[in-house]
């Protein structure tokens, strides 16, 4: 899979195909990888993940493994 240039709007969406292609066991949830990503590339921030609350385990869960 080609992956786009950094910065660009292709960048984001070629990065997830990458790690489905790559890890197909990997569960992995669009909006909280990129939130994770968007922090990382920030350096250092802390990121809030708002959920219900019968959800609150899966997305730790998901949150852990991207992180």
């Amino acid at each position: 899979v080609p992956m786009g240039t950094p910065g660009t709007p292709d960048f984001f969406l070629s990065l997830l195909e990458y790690i489905r292609t790559s890890a197909s066991s990997f569960p992995l949830d669009p909006v909280i990888f990129q939130s994770v990503i968007l922090c990382v590339m920030a350096g250092n921030k802390h990121l809030l993940l708002r959920t219900r609350e019968e959800d609150i385990p899966i997305v730790q869960n998901l949150a852990a493994l991207v992180s």
